[in-house]
């Protein structure tokens, strides 16, 4: 197993266990989900609520968001590693700085936000999430000009109007990212406070 955690009671009762473990080679896109629970607790809805942070937010055919993890270490630096994704992000370092991508491996409590990872056929292959009322998303240059982030996308903005009380959600996009800006388009956001904004990969406002 490469990921494991316990499941308590309130009473700190350990009751059973979830994870990932390797089935090949220990790469985070060979993972398999399991689990045990102590049979005095079956029937409950314990296993089902434990796995929820493990699994599929949304699925698209062979896309999916699904919650981040710390096994979606190497996939993310690998991603923040690449100048045209860093370069239109806000907060990301670049070089990547492994102390931030291990601190964004760690999933986030739903009423934070989402922070989830996009995968194709099991492969990380970008992410994205909400920070606040503020949608984000990143992908790997091998997949632009596909429709995978405007479908990625317009099926997160309507996963937190239906599972959040937002009733507003926001985004930023550099003016020069025309793909982003054009994703932005196709999902009805609107330009509401032109402004400059701060990347800390460029090391200056944009």
């Amino acid at each position: 197993w490469t990921s494991t955690f316990a499941l308590r009671t309130k009473s700190r009762d350990f009751i059973g266990m979830v994870g990932f473990h390797s089935t090949t080679n220990g790469e985070a896109d060979d993972m398999s989900l399991g689990y045990a629970l102590h049979p005095d607790h079956w029937g409950r809805g314990y296993m089902s609520e434990a796995v929820k942070p493990m699994t599929n937010i949304f699925k698209i055919d062979d896309i999916a968001l699904r919650h981040v993890h710390s096994d979606d270490y190497n996939a993310l630096f690998a991603l923040n590693a690449i100048w045209d994704i860093v370069k239109n992000t806000g907060s990301w370092s670049y070089p990547p700085d492994p102390d931030q991508v291990r601190n964004r491996c760690t999933p986030i409590d739903a009423t934070d936000g989402i922070r989830g990872v996009i995968t194709h056929q099991g492969r990380v292959i970008g992410q994205a999430g909400l920070a606040g009322d503020m949608i984000y998303y990143a992908l790997h240059p091998e997949f632009w000009g596909q429709g995978i982030i405007t479908r990625v996308a317009r099926a997160l903005v309507e996963y937190a109007f239906c599972n959040t009380s937002l009733d507003v959600i926001t985004s930023g996009v550099y003016s020069d990212n025309p793909a982003s800006l054009r994703v932005m388009e196709k999902l009805g956001f609107r330009e509401i406070d032109p402004n400059t904004w701060y990347s800390r990969a460029r090391q200056g406002t944009v």
